[in-house]
C-alpha cells in the first residue's frame, strides 16, 4: 500500500460516513412496464475482460441488478455489449415469467442501451453483421429470437442517462449521485425517460414483424433536493474530500452541492 491507496481508503469511508443514512425506496409506477438498462465496459480487467451492468426498473428504484465479469474475451466494445445483453436476458426473462405466475401481464417490455451498432445487431442478427462482427459466436443470437418471443423492445439511451454505467464503470461528482438518486429510488426514473424522440427511429422488417428502437433527448424534469436525506447529513457533518481530488461530491469550500445542480450542469453539456 502506498499514498494513493490511503488517499483512496480515506474517501471511501469519508463517502460511507455521509450516506450512512441513506434509504432504498423500491416501488412500482406500473406493473405492466418494465424497463431495463443494460451497459458493457470493455477491455477493463487485468486479462482484457468486459464487464456488464444491468438493472431492472418498475419506476421507483432498481429492483434487480448485474454487475460481473464477462466469461470470455471481447475483440469490440460492440461485441462486449451484445455479451452483455445476452448475459442479462435471463434476467429479463425470470422476471417475465415470475409475473405472470403472480397474474401479472408485461404489457411494455424495454430494454435501453447506449451502443447502435450493438442495437442493430440484436434487432436484425447476422444480417447487420459487417466483417468486423462476423466472428460474434452465433449463440449470442438468440437475442434475436427473444426480442421477438419476449416483446421486447430495444431504445437507444445515450451514455449520459445509462443507468447501468453505475455498474459498470467507477463513476463520480455529479454523474455519481446523479444516477444513484434514480437507482436508490430518491427519484423516479421517469425523469429519465419521460420524453421520447419518437421521430428519430429505425425500423426492420423481417418475416412481416418490424422492430424499433427510439431516442431518449435531453432530461427535462429537474431533481429536488429535498429527497435525499443523507446527502442533508453529509452536509451537517461537514463532510469534505482531500483538495487534489479533481470532482468533489460533497461540501467543498462552502459550497454545498446538489442533485439539481447535477441535472443543470448535464442540461447546459447537451444544449
Amino acid at each position: 500500500p502506498d499514498e494513493d491507496d490511503w488517499k483512496k481508503l480515506k474517501r471511501l469511508l469519508q463517502y460511507l460516513r455521509g450516506t450512512i443514512d441513506d434509504k432504498l425506496i423500491l416501488g412500482c409506477k406500473d406493473v405492466g412496464k418494465m424497463k431495463s438498462f443494460v451497459d458493457a465496459a470493455f477491455a477493463v480487467h487485468h486479462d482484457m475482460k468486459s464487464h456488464t451492468g444491468g438493472g431492472i426498473s418498475w419506476g421507483i428504484g432498481v429492483l434487480l441488478s448485474m454487475c460481473q465479469k464477462q466469461k470470455l474475451n471481447a475483440k469490440s466494445s460492440t461485441e462486449a455489449e451484445v455479451i452483455g445483453v445476452s448475459d442479462f436476458m435471463s434476467n429479463m426473462i425470470w422476471a417475465r415469467m415470475f409475473l405472470e405466475r403472480q397474474g401479472y401481464s408485461i404489457d411494455e417490455n424495454l430494454l435501453y442501451q447506449d451502443n447502435q451498432s450493438a442495437i442493430r445487431i440484436e434487432v436484425n442478427g447476422s444480417k447487420s453483421c459487417s466483417k468486423r462482427s462476423r466472428h460474434i459466436n452465433m449463440r449470442y443470437f438468440f437475442i434475436n429470437d427473444r426480442l421477438g418471443s419476449e416483446n421486447i423492445k430495444v431504445i437507444y439511451c445515450p451514455t449520459e442517462y445509462m443507468v447501468a454505467d453505475f455498474f459498470t464503470k467507477p463513476l463520480q461528482g455529479k454523474l455519481f449521485h446523479y444516477l444513484k438518486a434514480i437507482i436508490m429510488g430518491h427519484e423516479p426514473l421517469e425523469t429519465l425517460t419521460s420524453h421520447f424522440d419518437t421521430t428519430n427511429q429505425e425500423r426492420v422488417e423481417e418475416n412481416t414483424k418490424a422492430v424499433s428502437y427510439e431516442v431518449i433527448p435531453c432530461v427535462e424534469s429537474s431533481l429536488q433536493d429535498s429527497r435525499n436525506e443523507g446527502r442533508q447529513n453529509a452536509d451537517n457533518k461537514n463532510v469534505r474530500f482531500d483538495d487534489d481530488v479533481e470532482e468533489r461530491t460533497d461540501v467543498h469550500d462552502g459550497n454545498k452541492y446538489s442533485y439539481a445542480d447535477a441535472v443543470k450542469e448535464v442540461k447546459e453539456h447537451h444544449s
